[in-house]
Protein backbone atom coordinates (compact mmCIF):
# COMPACT_ATOMS: atom_id res chain seq x y z
CA UNK A 1 0.00 0.00 0.00
CA UNK A 2 1.35 3.52 -0.87
CA UNK A 3 1.90 6.36 2.38
CA UNK A 4 -1.20 7.80 1.78
CA UNK A 5 -3.33 4.97 1.68
CA UNK A 6 -1.92 3.51 4.86
CA UNK A 7 -2.33 6.99 7.07
CA UNK A 8 -6.04 6.52 5.63
CA UNK A 9 -6.10 2.76 6.98
CA UNK A 10 -4.82 4.10 10.64
CA UNK A 11 -6.97 7.05 10.78
CA UNK A 12 -10.29 4.49 9.95
CA UNK A 13 -8.77 1.95 12.48
CA UNK A 14 -8.56 4.70 15.84
CA UNK A 15 -12.13 5.58 14.43
CA UNK A 16 -13.16 2.13 15.04
CA UNK A 17 -11.38 2.01 18.65
CA UNK A 18 -12.73 5.24 19.17
CA UNK A 19 -16.34 4.15 18.49
CA UNK A 20 -15.66 1.36 21.07
CA UNK A 21 -14.84 3.48 23.96
CA UNK A 22 -17.87 5.67 23.69
CA UNK A 23 -20.58 3.81 24.68
CA UNK A 24 -19.25 1.54 28.04
CA UNK A 25 -21.95 -1.33 28.15
CA UNK A 26 -20.94 -2.33 25.21
CA UNK A 27 -17.29 -2.02 25.47
CA UNK A 28 -15.72 -5.24 23.56
CA UNK A 29 -11.70 -5.18 25.11
CA UNK A 30 -11.03 -8.29 22.38
CA UNK A 31 -12.23 -6.22 19.69
CA UNK A 32 -10.32 -3.33 20.78
CA UNK A 33 -7.33 -5.27 21.33
CA UNK A 34 -7.42 -6.75 17.80
CA UNK A 35 -7.78 -3.22 16.44
CA UNK A 36 -4.68 -1.82 18.90
CA UNK A 37 -2.43 -4.71 17.11
CA UNK A 38 -4.50 -3.77 13.51
CA UNK A 39 -2.77 -0.11 14.43
CA UNK A 40 0.62 -1.14 15.62
CA UNK A 41 1.19 -2.69 12.73
CA UNK A 42 0.07 -0.45 10.16
CA UNK A 43 2.11 2.46 12.02
CA UNK A 44 5.07 -0.02 11.34
CA UNK A 45 4.20 -0.02 7.58
CA UNK A 46 3.98 3.95 7.85
CA UNK A 47 7.41 4.44 9.50
CA UNK A 48 9.34 2.51 6.71
CA UNK A 49 8.14 3.78 4.18
CA UNK A 50 8.91 7.53 5.43
CA UNK A 51 12.18 6.08 5.63
CA UNK A 52 12.57 4.77 2.37
CA UNK A 53 10.85 8.20 1.20
CA UNK A 54 13.40 10.31 2.83
CA UNK A 55 16.63 8.43 1.85
CA UNK A 56 15.20 8.58 -1.92
CA UNK A 57 15.08 12.34 -1.33
CA UNK A 58 18.89 12.12 -0.38
CA UNK A 59 19.90 10.23 -2.90
CA UNK A 60 17.79 12.29 -5.86
CA UNK A 61 19.60 15.42 -4.26
CA UNK A 62 23.34 14.24 -4.46
CA UNK A 63 22.13 12.82 -7.89
CA UNK A 64 21.18 16.55 -9.15
CA UNK A 65 23.85 18.08 -7.30
CA UNK A 66 26.65 15.63 -8.68
CA UNK A 67 24.70 16.05 -12.61
CA UNK A 68 25.08 19.56 -12.15
CA UNK A 69 28.21 19.27 -10.76
CA UNK A 70 29.37 17.13 -14.28
CA UNK A 71 27.65 19.94 -16.61
CA UNK A 72 29.15 23.24 -14.81
CA UNK A 73 32.90 21.40 -14.90
CA UNK A 74 31.79 20.61 -19.02
CA UNK A 75 31.46 23.93 -19.81
CA UNK A 76 34.39 24.70 -18.30
CA UNK A 77 36.57 22.15 -20.16
CA UNK A 78 35.15 22.97 -23.24
CA UNK A 79 35.80 26.88 -23.08
CA UNK A 80 39.26 26.55 -21.49
CA UNK A 81 39.48 24.29 -25.03
CA UNK A 82 38.47 26.94 -26.99
CA UNK A 83 35.69 25.76 -27.72
CA UNK A 84 32.62 28.33 -28.48
CA UNK A 85 29.45 27.16 -26.47
CA UNK A 86 26.16 28.20 -27.60
CA UNK A 87 24.25 30.00 -24.02
CA UNK A 88 20.53 29.97 -25.07
CA UNK A 89 18.68 33.08 -23.84
CA UNK A 90 15.14 32.63 -25.72
CA UNK A 91 13.63 31.29 -22.17
CA UNK A 92 15.22 33.71 -20.20
CA UNK A 93 14.50 37.08 -21.81
CA UNK A 94 12.08 39.54 -20.73
CA UNK A 95 10.62 40.60 -24.69
CA UNK A 96 7.25 41.05 -26.22
CA UNK A 97 5.98 38.80 -29.06
CA UNK A 98 4.05 40.05 -32.31
CA UNK A 99 0.84 41.06 -30.24
CA UNK A 100 2.91 43.24 -28.31
CA UNK A 101 2.07 41.30 -25.23
CA UNK A 102 4.72 41.11 -22.39
CA UNK A 103 5.66 37.63 -22.02
CA UNK A 104 8.37 38.09 -18.82
CA UNK A 105 10.55 34.61 -18.11
CA UNK A 106 13.52 34.56 -15.97
CA UNK A 107 14.23 36.37 -12.68
CA UNK A 108 17.50 37.61 -14.20
CA UNK A 109 16.14 39.68 -16.99
CA UNK A 110 13.32 40.40 -15.10
CA UNK A 111 15.51 42.15 -12.11
CA UNK A 112 18.27 43.60 -15.08
CA UNK A 113 14.63 45.31 -16.85
CA UNK A 114 14.06 47.54 -13.56
CA UNK A 115 17.73 48.80 -13.99
CA UNK A 116 17.14 49.12 -17.91
CA UNK A 117 13.31 50.05 -17.54
CA UNK A 118 13.46 50.93 -20.90
CA UNK A 119 13.66 47.85 -21.51
CA UNK A 120 9.89 46.93 -20.19
CA UNK A 121 8.61 49.37 -23.70
CA UNK A 122 10.20 48.26 -26.33
CA UNK A 123 9.24 45.46 -28.95
CA UNK A 124 11.67 43.04 -29.29
CA UNK A 125 11.44 40.42 -31.93
CA UNK A 126 14.23 37.40 -30.77
CA UNK A 127 16.32 36.17 -34.21
CA UNK A 128 18.54 33.36 -33.85
CA UNK A 129 21.01 34.29 -36.92
CA UNK A 130 22.09 37.31 -38.95
CA UNK A 131 19.52 36.57 -41.98
CA UNK A 132 17.19 39.81 -43.12
CA UNK A 133 13.79 39.32 -40.90
CA UNK A 134 10.66 41.25 -41.67
CA UNK A 135 8.06 42.39 -39.33
CA UNK A 136 4.93 44.39 -39.62
CA UNK A 137 4.82 47.94 -38.50
CA UNK A 138 1.64 47.47 -36.76
CA UNK A 139 -1.75 45.99 -36.31
CA UNK A 140 -4.30 46.21 -39.06
CA UNK A 141 -6.84 49.01 -36.82
CA UNK A 142 -10.11 49.29 -37.16
CA UNK A 143 -12.65 47.51 -39.78
CA UNK A 144 -13.90 49.78 -42.66
CA UNK A 145 -17.69 49.28 -44.21
CA UNK A 146 -17.16 47.38 -47.82
CA UNK A 147 -18.44 50.13 -49.39
CA UNK A 148 -15.79 52.36 -48.13
CA UNK A 149 -12.23 49.78 -49.20
CA UNK A 150 -11.69 52.44 -51.94
CA UNK A 151 -10.40 55.07 -49.51
CA UNK A 152 -8.79 52.42 -47.47
CA UNK A 153 -5.37 54.28 -48.41
CA UNK A 154 -6.66 57.21 -46.59
CA UNK A 155 -6.74 55.32 -42.98
CA UNK A 156 -3.96 55.47 -40.43
CA UNK A 157 -3.68 51.63 -41.63
CA UNK A 158 0.55 50.13 -42.22
CA UNK A 159 0.97 46.79 -43.32
CA UNK A 160 4.84 48.02 -44.37
CA UNK A 161 7.22 45.61 -43.18
CA UNK A 162 10.59 46.67 -41.00
CA UNK A 163 13.84 44.72 -42.40
CA UNK A 164 15.87 43.38 -39.27
CA UNK A 165 19.59 43.17 -40.10
CA UNK A 166 21.04 41.95 -37.30
CA UNK A 167 25.04 42.41 -36.33
CA UNK A 168 27.47 40.99 -34.13
CA UNK A 169 28.03 42.56 -30.52
CA UNK A 170 30.29 41.11 -28.33
CA UNK A 171 31.51 41.77 -24.78
CA UNK A 172 34.51 40.45 -22.67
CA UNK A 173 34.50 38.75 -19.35
CA UNK A 174 37.68 38.20 -17.08
CA UNK A 175 37.74 35.35 -14.79
CA UNK A 176 40.84 35.12 -12.49
CA UNK A 177 42.63 32.13 -13.14
CA UNK A 178 42.25 31.09 -8.98
CA UNK A 179 38.44 30.94 -9.71
CA UNK A 180 38.97 28.69 -12.39
CA UNK A 181 40.72 26.45 -10.74
CA UNK A 182 37.87 26.45 -8.13
CA UNK A 183 35.70 23.31 -8.82
CA UNK A 184 32.84 25.12 -6.76
CA UNK A 185 33.34 28.28 -8.63
CA UNK A 186 30.13 28.57 -11.20
CA UNK A 187 32.00 29.62 -14.23
CA UNK A 188 29.08 29.38 -16.16
CA UNK A 189 26.97 30.99 -13.68
CA UNK A 190 28.95 34.39 -13.80
CA UNK A 191 29.48 34.11 -17.77
CA UNK A 192 25.80 33.65 -18.49
CA UNK A 193 24.88 36.46 -16.02
CA UNK A 194 27.53 39.22 -17.19
CA UNK A 195 26.22 38.34 -20.98
CA UNK A 196 22.71 38.96 -19.80
CA UNK A 197 23.77 41.87 -18.46
CA UNK A 198 25.63 43.42 -20.80
CA UNK A 199 23.56 42.67 -23.54
CA UNK A 200 20.47 44.72 -22.07
CA UNK A 201 23.30 47.44 -21.24
CA UNK A 202 23.80 47.55 -25.24
CA UNK A 203 20.03 46.85 -26.16
CA UNK A 204 19.28 49.55 -23.83
CA UNK A 205 22.03 52.32 -25.09
CA UNK A 206 20.97 52.15 -28.51
CA UNK A 207 17.06 52.67 -28.70
CA UNK A 208 18.69 55.81 -27.22
CA UNK A 209 21.33 56.59 -29.09
CA UNK A 210 21.67 54.22 -32.05
CA UNK A 211 25.23 53.73 -34.04
CA UNK A 212 25.88 53.01 -37.74
CA UNK A 213 23.78 51.02 -37.91
CA UNK A 214 21.34 50.39 -35.36
CA UNK A 215 18.42 52.81 -35.22
CA UNK A 216 17.56 55.61 -31.77
CA UNK A 217 15.60 57.65 -30.41
CA UNK A 218 18.52 60.19 -31.16
CA UNK A 219 17.99 59.92 -34.85
CA UNK A 220 14.58 60.82 -34.80
CA UNK A 221 13.72 63.98 -37.36
CA UNK A 222 10.94 65.57 -37.98
CA UNK A 223 11.02 64.70 -42.52
CA UNK A 224 10.87 61.39 -41.48
CA UNK A 225 7.76 61.92 -38.98
CA UNK A 226 8.51 62.44 -35.48
CA UNK A 227 6.95 65.60 -33.51
CA UNK A 228 9.72 68.06 -32.83
CA UNK A 229 8.83 70.88 -30.50
CA UNK A 230 10.98 73.63 -29.84
CA UNK A 231 11.57 75.26 -25.76
CA UNK A 232 10.53 78.17 -25.18
CA UNK A 233 13.66 79.17 -23.78
CA UNK A 234 17.07 77.43 -24.35
CA UNK A 235 18.45 75.33 -20.98
CA UNK A 236 15.17 75.63 -18.83
CA UNK A 237 11.59 74.59 -19.10
CA UNK A 238 8.48 75.40 -18.88
CA UNK A 239 4.63 73.93 -18.13
CA UNK A 240 3.79 75.26 -22.11
CA UNK A 241 7.02 73.21 -23.06
CA UNK A 242 5.92 70.19 -21.49
CA UNK A 243 2.22 70.41 -22.44
CA UNK A 244 3.67 70.78 -25.98
CA UNK A 245 5.34 68.00 -26.13
CA UNK A 246 2.77 65.75 -24.39
CA UNK A 247 -0.18 66.98 -26.60
CA UNK A 248 2.39 67.11 -29.96
CA UNK A 249 1.72 62.95 -30.06
CA UNK A 250 -1.70 61.65 -31.33
CA UNK A 251 -3.70 60.25 -28.38
CA UNK A 252 -3.51 56.58 -29.87
CA UNK A 253 0.09 56.79 -28.70
CA UNK A 254 0.22 58.43 -25.70
CA UNK A 255 -1.78 56.05 -23.54
CA UNK A 256 1.27 53.56 -23.96
CA UNK A 257 3.80 56.15 -24.15
CA UNK A 258 6.71 57.30 -21.89
CA UNK A 259 9.24 59.85 -21.16
CA UNK A 260 12.44 59.66 -21.88
CA UNK A 261 15.00 61.75 -20.78
CA UNK A 262 18.23 62.98 -18.81
CA UNK A 263 18.93 63.53 -15.03
CA UNK A 264 19.72 67.09 -15.79
CA UNK A 265 16.05 67.22 -17.50
CA UNK A 266 14.42 65.82 -14.77
CA UNK A 267 15.74 68.43 -12.03
CA UNK A 268 14.18 70.73 -14.27
CA UNK A 269 10.82 68.97 -14.22
CA UNK A 270 11.19 68.58 -10.71
CA UNK A 271 10.85 72.76 -10.19
CA UNK A 272 7.50 72.55 -12.20
CA UNK A 273 4.11 73.11 -11.04
CA UNK A 274 0.61 73.33 -12.40
CA UNK A 275 -1.73 76.03 -12.15
CA UNK A 276 -2.69 75.02 -8.54
CA UNK A 277 0.80 75.25 -7.71
CA UNK A 278 1.28 70.98 -7.21
CA UNK A 279 4.31 69.61 -8.64
CA UNK A 280 3.52 67.74 -12.38
CA UNK A 281 6.32 65.11 -11.28
CA UNK A 282 4.69 62.58 -8.94
CA UNK A 283 6.49 59.27 -7.14
CA UNK A 284 5.47 56.02 -8.80
CA UNK A 285 4.05 54.67 -5.91
CA UNK A 286 3.96 51.02 -7.33
CA UNK A 287 7.99 51.60 -7.72
CA UNK A 288 10.65 52.87 -5.68
CA UNK A 289 12.65 55.49 -6.73
CA UNK A 290 10.23 55.79 -10.02
CA UNK A 291 8.43 59.05 -11.29
CA UNK A 292 5.65 59.86 -13.61
CA UNK A 293 4.56 63.01 -15.23
CA UNK A 294 1.13 63.21 -16.15
CA UNK A 295 0.14 59.60 -15.46
CA UNK A 296 3.28 57.84 -17.94
CA UNK A 297 6.43 56.68 -16.56
CA UNK A 298 9.58 58.87 -16.75
CA UNK A 299 12.87 56.72 -17.79
CA UNK A 300 15.83 58.05 -17.05
CA UNK A 301 18.75 57.53 -19.68
CA UNK A 302 22.29 59.57 -19.46
CA UNK A 303 22.88 58.52 -23.42
CA UNK A 304 19.72 60.97 -24.30
CA UNK A 305 20.11 64.74 -25.11
CA UNK A 306 16.73 65.70 -25.25
CA UNK A 307 13.64 64.68 -23.87
CA UNK A 308 11.23 62.79 -25.33
CA UNK A 309 7.87 61.57 -25.14
CA UNK A 310 7.03 58.25 -26.64
CA UNK A 311 5.67 55.14 -27.67
CA UNK A 312 8.51 52.90 -28.02
CA UNK A 313 6.69 49.70 -29.10
CA UNK A 314 4.91 51.72 -32.23
CA UNK A 315 8.09 53.71 -32.51
CA UNK A 316 11.19 50.93 -33.05
CA UNK A 317 11.39 46.93 -33.44
CA UNK A 318 14.15 45.61 -31.69
CA UNK A 319 16.29 42.11 -33.08
CA UNK A 320 17.97 40.19 -30.73
CA UNK A 321 19.57 36.84 -30.61
CA UNK A 322 17.96 34.41 -28.66
CA UNK A 323 21.52 32.72 -27.90
CA UNK A 324 24.66 33.83 -27.41
CA UNK A 325 28.18 32.19 -28.01
CA UNK A 326 30.85 31.95 -25.72
CA UNK A 327 35.00 31.49 -26.13
CA UNK A 328 38.02 31.84 -24.77
CA UNK A 329 39.46 35.25 -26.31
CA UNK A 330 43.13 34.50 -27.55
CA UNK A 331 43.69 38.20 -28.47
CA UNK A 332 43.07 39.45 -25.58
CA UNK A 333 46.19 40.56 -22.51
CA UNK A 334 46.91 38.01 -20.25
CA UNK A 335 49.11 39.33 -18.09
CA UNK A 336 46.78 40.41 -15.90
CA UNK A 337 46.11 36.96 -14.31
CA UNK A 338 43.11 35.99 -15.64
CA UNK A 339 41.66 34.56 -18.57
CA UNK A 340 38.96 36.46 -20.65
CA UNK A 341 35.70 35.01 -22.37
CA UNK A 342 34.38 37.07 -25.23
CA UNK A 343 30.06 36.53 -25.33
CA UNK A 344 29.14 37.67 -29.06
CA UNK A 345 25.36 37.89 -30.15
CA UNK A 346 23.45 39.66 -32.41
CA UNK A 347 21.16 43.07 -32.17
CA UNK A 348 19.43 45.52 -34.24
CA UNK A 349 17.03 48.25 -33.76
CA UNK A 350 14.90 49.96 -36.52
CA UNK A 351 12.56 52.68 -36.61
CA UNK A 352 9.01 51.93 -37.51
CA UNK A 353 6.18 54.35 -37.00
CA UNK A 354 8.75 57.62 -35.94
CA UNK A 355 5.27 59.70 -35.27
CA UNK A 356 4.94 57.55 -32.52
CA UNK A 357 8.23 60.29 -31.30
CA UNK A 358 7.97 63.70 -30.05
CA UNK A 359 11.21 65.30 -29.18
CA UNK A 360 11.54 68.57 -27.25
CA UNK A 361 14.31 70.11 -29.48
Amino acid sequence: MKLKELQELKNSIVAEMKALTEVEDNFDKAKFEAKEVELREVEDKIESLEKVEKLTKVENKIEKVEKEGTQMNEFKNLLLDGQEVKVDFKNEMKTTNVKLEKVSNGQEIVEKAQENPILNHVRIERVNGTSIVPVQKQKMGKLVKAAELAEIAKKDTLFETVDLRPVKYSAITVVSEELIGSEAYDVEGIIVSEAKESINDTIAELVVKGDDTAFGLEKATDDNGAIEINRTTPDALCLDDINGLYFGLAPKFRKTAVWVMNDADLRLLMTLTDSTGRPIVHQDLAKEFAFVLYGRPIVVTEDATRMYFVDLAQAMVVGAGDSAQVKKSEESNFAIGGIAFRTTTVIDVKPALQKAIAYMA
